[in-house]
């Protein structure tokens, strides 16, 4: 059945604030009810585009939650119980390869997608879907196995703009309460950069994500949420990647 965007009448009173089940940089997900969450924006602003590429990636078999309805109060969808992938590494470490590998392979099925009309190319110009947040954080382990959540970013552009997106990511990533060892921390960060990219590469996406890491760089520069030791961080990849 098609997803159609709808602001159904009286819609404040039927949707229920329940409890926070997860939040994000730029949104709280609440329980509805019923198997459904409500994913409500922190801030006033247009879900639409979010919403269509959420029902037009479910609708072609893309793990992703399925999406109810739009409503005033934010997107309606599915709820997938289960940690997120990298809650997950950081509980099992010996599971991260395994779980890059898994990642990568998801960035490569999204971008074999069709493309919607009318999507913004903010990485120039590309034939790919793009996810723009796909990273451990956004993937959740469901009982029916991963599913690729939050598509507030999504866009159209070159492939290789996702992957490096990813890398960046993982490199300034905040990390699961309890990992307070530095070395750790590096350690994990190391194995999971380093055996995405591996993977990456297998699918011919490493070395285009490599030349993207600057644009990619420039747009999360824009980003208020990004806080300024993360995009330090990003900034030290692309120098070692002799980049500046």
């Amino acid at each position: 059945m098609p997803f159609r965007l709808s602001v159904p009448a009286g819609d404040t009173a039927r949707v229920g604030l329940g409890d926070v089940v997860g939040r994000g940089r730029d949104a709280v997900i609440l329980d509805h009810g019923h198997g459904l969450v409500l994913r409500r924006p922190l801030e006033t602003r247009m879900m639409d585009v979010e919403a269509r590429v959420m029902a037009w990636v479910h609708e072609h078999g893309y793990p992703s939650p399925r999406l109810v309805e739009m409503t005033t109060l934010g997107l309606v969808m599915e709820r997938v119980d289960g940690p997120t992938m990298l809650e997950d590494v950081f509980t099992q470490p010996r599971r991260a390869q395994e779980h890059m590998r898994t990642l990568a392979d998801l960035h490569h099925r999204l971008h074999a997608l069709p493309v919607p009309p009318g999507l913004d190319q903010p990485f120039g110009p590309g034939s790919a879907l793009l996810h723009a947040d796909l990273h451990p954080g956004n993937v959740l382990l469901g009982p029916e196995g991963p599913v690729v959540i939050d598509w507030t970013n999504a866009c159209a552009g070159p492939a290789g703009a996702d992957v490096a997106t990813a890398w960046l990511l993982m490199v300034c990533a905040g990390l699961p309460k309890g990992w307070r060892a530095r070395s750790a921390q590096r350690l994990v960060r190391r194995i999971m950069v380093d055996s995405f990219l591996a993977a990456a590469d297998g699918y011919g996406e490493h070395d285009l994500a490599r030349r993207a890491l600057v644009t990619v760089l420039g747009e999360r520069r824009t980003d208020p949420h990004m806080e300024p030791d993360e995009l330090a961080r990003m900034q030290k990849v692309v120098d070692r990647e002799g980049l500046s």
